[in-house]
């Protein structure tokens, strides 16, 4: 009977965490492919385990295991009428007062019932089986549970992303949804024992013990102590620090580094091994040797932290993800080193629920609001090594009565590195010797700072540089870095000039541009153009409008549009007043969250109905970790248009270098002398990779060699004086992968 328990609580842990990069996949387009949007999931699908866990816990606690089953067998049933999984969602998402609200609300809508179904699943069916065989630990079947849990995580980024779209994801979901109703049918209580063993208490060991001498031999609190209120906070807290350090973590990753399924689903993925290993596997918990490896991990993290994308994605997923996952194991060994009698289960997976969603709404909601950095990263991280350090110290105590320098020293050295985090955020925030900070702002798009020399004054975004005015009024009006005369961009613009002037001296162009920084673009409009900008973040909007004077300096900027651009652009092709672009400039890609949506073919297509025929697009690529050449790639040759690679990632002179890709089904201007040297730029071999709007999958761009940067390194948040050395780096792995 076991074997039936286990596959049912296996395959409902697997569609539990297989369905969540599916759905925030789905709707991620609808929301301008923000990173916000993974991490509002992850706030979504806590606060849904907290409601699943409720209902477990009431069930169990009111109902006999019969009635239970029969009411869950039946919710299980209902959930199935929401099969295929599909975004339901608002007319205009991005106009809710509240982007993290307004997420979870179309998550709710979208997917909530069968979550709520399969949340609640885990924590019944170890309560049934308890009643069911006092002999055996429901604790094992929790470890089932997150092992099913995260092999449904990395199974999709890794394998069913990429071998299908999500359309054809959902449907395979579904059947598996079926098999697991199934399972669950065949768990309904098999004895009539199980009605009246409600209150019997369960051994929590697989030897037979009894709880109460398991407790006298292992030190365990499996007793009534388990009940107090003291043990109920311990709980909270250390849910809530385990979960609130694994949410940071995917929110720098996702934010600062780069936006795709893998990065939000790896710290998650190894959050769940930590409780496969602390429920699982619990004698390899030695408080003071994973104190010591935790420390260690913690200065790894916070040298990455303040090194920035001068080291490679692998690196920063190995720091970020060592510090996570020994964070949790102590969290979630302290929380099973506290686990109550059998017969309180469902209580305790409720409070460990509740401090989880506690976690998450401090990094998700109330950080946004009151940081002005991702400094929650450096909080967390030093209120789990305060915590297991108190551990530690309430330990020796026990056992020698007194506070003798052993305790004294880990408290010393946990205090130092815990000094040694949180003083790092004063650093960043201040800036440095060279650039001092002159505006920092946070919103739930992202972190957005400003930062001064005595020559310049440069917008950031996350890590990344997004476009710098010199100060001085002769250069104020200079086109630098990515949109200099060399760039891709400057060739570009002279080009089309030259083209539409050789027919028309009087000719003007009218310009749109996704994305705005701090508006350098103006740089190349003349008398009787006009420049419309396209850009998602209200706050990057402010900025570029009172802390530059780029848009105030062009007589034809039109006022920016706030809102996701491809979603603006369709819409400007039901007003026949708008007329079409020259040249329609995409430059949303330079920040590592890269917006899928906007280079699927779809995408694509819309961007030519907004361009006149003879007009250009241009793709800004430039990236530090993921390489999109391959993507736009398969412009070369569509609809009689071709594509130029203008790459200058190798040949920057101090500025910030570029790549970009000029499309166009103008011969006379892809001929110019502008791109001559670029004509034959494209690397030997290269096939290129479609995106549609129902398939994508950016882990096989990633480049995953573990390089580091060494004159790149700087104080985090700094400006960089020069470009992402290592762009095109994957382009060699990308060699004979063809579409499909």
């Amino acid at each position: 009977m076991i074997w039936i328990y286990s596959c049912a609580v296996f395959l409902g842990a697997w569609l539990t965490f297989q369905i969540q990069p599916i759905i925030a996949k789905m709707i991620l387009p609808e929301f301008g492919g923000l990173a916000l949007v993974w991490t509002a999931s992850l706030l979504f699908f806590q606060a849904m385990l907290l409601a699943g866990y409720a209902y477990a816990h009431i069930v169990a606690r009111w109902l006999s295991p019969r009635k239970a089953w029969l009411i869950h067998l039946g919710l299980v049933l209902i959930g199935g009428l929401w099969l295929p999984p599909r975004a339901e969602l608002y007319p205009n998402p991005l106009l809710h007062d509240s982007l993290t609200w307004s997420i979870v609300s179309t998550l709710a809508v979208s997917i909530g019932l069968p979550f709520l179904a399969l949340a609640g699943t885990g924590p019944l069916l170890q309560w049934w089986w308890s009643q069911r065989d006092e002999r055996r630990t429901p604790y094992r079947l929790y470890a089932a549970s997150n092992l099913g849990s995260l092999l449904g995580l990395l199974s999709f980024p890794i394998v069913f992303e990429s071998l299908a779209g999500l359309r054809m994801n959902g449907y395979m979901w579904s059947i598996g949804y079926v098999g697991f109703a199934v399972f669950c049918a065949l768990c309904g209580p098999g004895s009539r024992r199980l009605a009246d063993s409600g209150n019997t208490a369960v051994s929590d060991r697989s030897d037979g013990t009894s709880a109460d001498n398991s407790s006298k031999h292992t030190g365990m609190a499996v007793s009534e102590n388990n009940q107090s209120i003291a043990a109920a906070l311990g709980w909270l807290i250390w849910s809530a620090l385990g979960c609130g350090l694994f949410m940071a973590v995917a929110n720098l990753l996702c934010q600062e580094v780069a936006s795709f399924p893998f990065l939000w689903v790896a710290p998650l993925a190894l959050y769940l091994t930590s409780y496969i290993v602390a429920f699982g596997c619990p004698a390899l918990y030695m408080r003071e040797a994973w104190l010591t490896a935790y420390l260690v991990a913690a200065v790894v993290a916070l040298a990455l932290y303040l090194l920035g994308t001068s080291a490679a994605l692998i690196w920063q997923l190995v720091g970020f993800g060592g510090i996570c996952f020994l964070g949790a194991l102590i969290c979630h060994s302290e929380l099973y080193r506290s686990r109550p009698a059998a017969q309180r289960l469902t209580s305790f997976y409720l409070l460990i629920a509740t401090g989880g969603l506690l976690g998450g709404v401090a990094v998700v909601v109330v950080c946004p609001r009151v940081l002005t950095g991702f400094y929650e990263f450096q909080w967390f991280a030093s209120g789990v090594a305060m915590m297991a350090a108190g551990a530690v110290v309430v330990q020796r105590l026990r056992r020698g009565g007194t506070f003798d320098w052993v305790a004294g020293g880990w408290l010393f050295g946990t205090l130092s590195i815990v000094l040694l985090m949180v003083g790092s955020t004063w650093s960043q925030s201040s800036g440095s010797r060279d650039a001092r900070v002159v505006f920092r702002g946070r919103s739930e798009y992202g972190l957005v700072a400003v930062y001064e020399t005595s020559e310049y004054r440069q917008i950031v975004s996350g890590q990344t540089g997004h476009g710098r005015q010199f100060l001085d009024l002769p250069r104020s009006r200079q086109p630098i870095d990515y949109y200099d005369a060399d760039s891709g961009a400057g060739r570009a613009m002279r080009a089309l000039r030259a083209y539409r002037q050789a027919m028309d001296a009087e000719a003007s162009l009218r310009i749109g541009v996704l994305g705005l920084g701090c508006g350098c673009l103006t740089t190349w409009v003349e008398p009787g153009d006009t420049i419309t900008f396209y850009e998602i973040n209200p706050l990057m909007v402010a900025v570029a409008q009172t802390r530059f004077t780029y848009l105030s300096q062009t007589p034809g900027a039109l006022p920016p549009r706030i809102g996701d651009g491809r979603k603006l652009l369709a819409a400007d092709l039901l007003d026949e007043r708008v007329e079409p672009f020259d040249i329609l400039f995409v430059d949303a890609f330079t920040s590592d969250s890269i917006p899928v949506h906007l280079l699927t073919r779809e995408g694509r297509d819309l961007y030519w109905q907004r361009v006149r025929a003879d007009g250009i697009v241009a793709f800004h690529i430039t990236n530090r970790f993921i390489d999109l050449t391959p993507i736009v790639y398969d412009e070369e040759g569509r609809d009689g248009r071709r594509a130029i690679l203008v790459d200058q990632t190798e040949t920057g002179n101090g500025e910030l270098t570029s790549k970009w890709v000029i499309v166009s089904g103008n011969a006379a201007i892809l001929g110019s002398p502008e791109f001559g040297e670029f004509s034959d730029a494209w690397p030997r071999g290269i096939k290129p990779i479609v995106w549609t709007d129902d398939y994508s999958s950016v882990f096989w761009l990633v480049d995953w060699s573990p390089w580091i940067d060494w004159s790149g390194i700087r104080k985090r948040g700094v400006p960089m004086q020069d470009g992402p050395s290592r762009s095109g780096a994957t382009l060699s792995s990308m060699r004979g992968r063809s579409s499909e």
